[in-house]
C-alpha cells in the first residue's frame, strides 16, 4: 500500500490520511467525488473530476494556485478558476 503522508516544508507538519475532493453542480448536488492520498497534489484530482465537464467555475484553496495550472486547465476546457 502506498504511503499516505506528507511533510509540509513551509509549515513543518506531517499529514496522514486522505483528502476528499467534491464536484458540486449549480443546483448544489454532488456531481463527482474522489479521494487522494495526503501526499498527492490537489491538482491531480481536478483532472479526474473535470474530465466529463465541458465548462464551469472551479472554486479551490491555495493548493490550486498557479498561472501555469490555470492556463493548462483553460486550454483543455473553458473553466474559470477562482481561489
Amino acid at each position: 500500500m502506498a504511503r499516505c503522508s506528507c511533510f509540509g516544508a513551509y509549515k513543518s507538519e506531517t499529514y496522514y490520511g486522505f483528502k476528499g475532493h467534491l464536484l458540486i453542480d449549480f443546483h448544489g448536488a454532488i456531481a463527482g467525488f474522489t479521494l487522494t492520498p495526503a501526499n498527492d497534489s490537489e491538482r491531480e484530482a481536478v483532472w479526474k473530476l473535470t474530465k466529463l465537464m465541458k465548462s464551469g467555475i472551479l472554486l479551490g484553496d491555495k493548493g490550486y494556485l498557479g498561472a501555469d495550472f490555470k492556463a493548462e486547465l483553460f486550454a483543455t476546457e473553458p473553466f474559470c478558476v477562482i481561489n
